[in-house]
């Protein structure tokens, strides 16, 4: 991949002396450690850059499975639609060719994928106060958050989400925001 020449460096870092590097180190280095420190343990095992290229094209295996996953859930009422989606996520050019790099861009995509799926059913339990869900919509947006920054934007699409919810309620906002307190604090 194109930043190849500072991944690697960074996970050989990792795999050597069994810590993060310095920030400084490359310009990797300030990157969120999930990608990177799933990465040393591969090559820790003995395994090769080659192993990390497979590795990213099974998430993007995986991704298209949750892609498959959401769209039969939000579009049931056409195959077409879905076929065409799905076909359309699996020779998206930047897709295809990251599902073969060593880079953190797989894992994030991959947990944004899994967000997608599970956050409409999260933020629609938080209505009636179950917790679960929520929590479990916060442990992905945290994990992809672990694997690059740029997984706020899903952060902030969910809060914006739940607030339009409760401004939507108008008059009504407070029995509103009440009903979703506990789920939103544990998130």
């Amino acid at each position: 991949g194109w930043d190849f020449n500072a991944h690697w460096p960074h996970i050989q870092y990792i795999v050597t002396r069994h810590a993060l590097p310095p920030l400084d180190f490359n310009t990797t280095a300030p990157h969120p450690p999930l990608y990177h420190t799933i990465a040393a343990a591969v090559v820790a095992l003995g395994l090769d850059a080659g192993a990390l290229g497979w590795m990213s094209a099974v998430w993007g295996m995986l991704r298209l499975v949750l892609i498959w996953i959401a769209l039969e859930k939000w579009l049931p009422e056409s195959r077409l639609a879905r076929v065409v989606a799905l076909a359309l996520a699996a020779v998206l050019p930047a897709a295809a060719h990251l599902d073969g790099m060593i880079t953190n861009e797989t894992l994030v995509m991959l947990l944004s994928a899994a967000v997608l799926v599970v956050a409409p059913r999260a933020i629609a339990a938080a209505r009636t106060g179950r917790v679960r869900p929520i929590a479990g919509l916060a442990l992905l947006l945290g994990l992809a958050m672990m694997a690059k920054v740029a997984a706020s934007i899903l952060v902030t699409s969910v809060a914006v989400g739940i607030a339009l919810e409760i401004a939507r309620a108008r008059k009504a906002w407070w029995p509103a925001l009440r009903a979703r307190a506990r789920p939103l604090i544990a998130g």
